[in-house]
């Protein structure tokens, strides 16, 4: 966050507007403040804010170092349900687990961003027992249990000693 006294806080609202319902705050030192939506006219932007999603003003926020529109987009979980399973990765490694079950347990390797799109990226992760190869889309996902919504969706293909399966789901930037 940028531009937000240090006793003060950056107002989440219900709506893209300044006149909008308060419905919770930022910590002027807040970092990892994830848009999932931004406006139409790129004032506001979206973000989730516990169980729910809000609005900020896209003025007191900046970039990370080595972020930009077109970059692999840095994940580091992503989820789905009916059945329930979890990627989880620190950039580096990554785990993938269905329905308690560790499935991979291994590498991930970078993405790369699509030949001929700027919001579409693959990836892989694996061990000695499968792969799984993901595609990541920035567009607005939602997990279908909370009124949270979500920057990225992903679709996943794992192949190994455990079977096969495609799975889908929502991806986050930080926990």
């Amino acid at each position: 966050m940028t531009g937000v006294a240090a006793d003060d806080v950056l107002n989440i609202r219900a709506l893209a507007d300044a006149d909008a319902d308060i419905i919770a705050g930022l910590a002027p030192d807040a970092t990892d403040v994830e848009v999932v939506f931004p406006s139409l006219d790129g004032r506001w932007g979206q973000i989730r804010a516990g169980e729910r999603t809000g609005w900020v003003a896209m003025r007191f926020l900046s970039r990370q170092p080595g972020q930009t529109g077109d970059s692999y987009p840095a994940i580091t979980a992503c989820y789905g349900n009916e059945p329930y399973w979890s990627l989880e990765t620190d950039g580096e490694q990554a785990q993938l687990t269905l329905s308690g079950e560790t499935l991979v347990d291994g590498y991930l390797r970078d993405g790369t961003r699509s030949a001929n799109r700027i919001d579409i990226f693959g990836f892989a992760a694996g061990d000695a027992e499968g792969e799984a190869r993901g595609v990541l889309r920035r567009e607005l996902c939602s997990d279908g249990m909370s009124d949270r919504l979500f920057g990225l969706s992903i679709t996943l293909i794992y192949v190994g000693a455990r079977g096969h399966s495609t799975l889908s789901g929502c991806c986050v930037l930080s926990n």
